[in-house]
């Protein structure tokens, strides 16, 4: 051990059958019998270490799909501050995820639009979890846009709206040819 007197490490060792076992071992200099001896402590973390390198997988390939979509993807508390945006959501608004994470998308949102979405956050709940509209959007240039949105409410154990995940596309050009049309 040098001159360190305790140590930990992660090794991998092979059972008699051959499989393969992963070690926490705690290390730590000692005298026995007037001696300089090591003692260790060797803990099997095979199963855990194996959990944690799935859960580190499923957890990329879904970092890959939600980044990778061209949908735009926001997680947001009720009062609409979002904790979460994908690389879509950024671009559509042309900001960054820090300036869009922490923040409400309200002012995103013209004025006359807003009331119709707090309506349909109201009306979510644990039996109707989800929600579909369209609405408009304040593009980064100003102009407006329209996206179609779908929202699920994500709730506590006592019913209590804790959070949204919404899913949105652009819609504007079906809008402006409905509009068209209707000329």
């Amino acid at each position: 051990l040098g001159d360190k007197s305790f140590i930990q490490f992660e090794t991998r060792q092979y059972r008699k059958d051959g499989t393969e076992m992963i070690l926490d071992v705690h290390a730590t200099s000692i005298i026995y019998n007037g001696r300089p001896a090591i003692m260790s402590i060797n803990r099997d973390i095979t199963e855990r270490s194996h959990f944690a390198q799935a859960l580190s997988l499923s957890e990329e390939r879904y970092r890959l799909i939600v980044e990778n979509q061209t949908e735009l993807i926001v997680r947001w508390l009720p009062d609409g501050t979002r904790t979460f945006v994908n690389e879509s959501y950024c671009k559509y608004f042309n900001l960054k995820a820090e300036n869009l994470i922490g923040h409400t998308f309200f002012s995103l949102i013209p004025q006359e639009d807003r009331e119709a979405i707090l309506h349909k956050i109201s009306t979510l709940s644990p039996e109707k979890p989800q929600a579909n509209a369209e609405h408009r959007n304040i593009a980064p240039d100003g102009s407006i846009r329209w996206a179609q949105w779908i929202d699920r409410g994500i709730f506590d154990n006592e019913g209590k709206l804790m959070e949204l995940l919404s899913v949105g596309r652009d819609i504007t050009e079906r809008k402006n040819a409905e509009e068209a049309f209707q000329v």
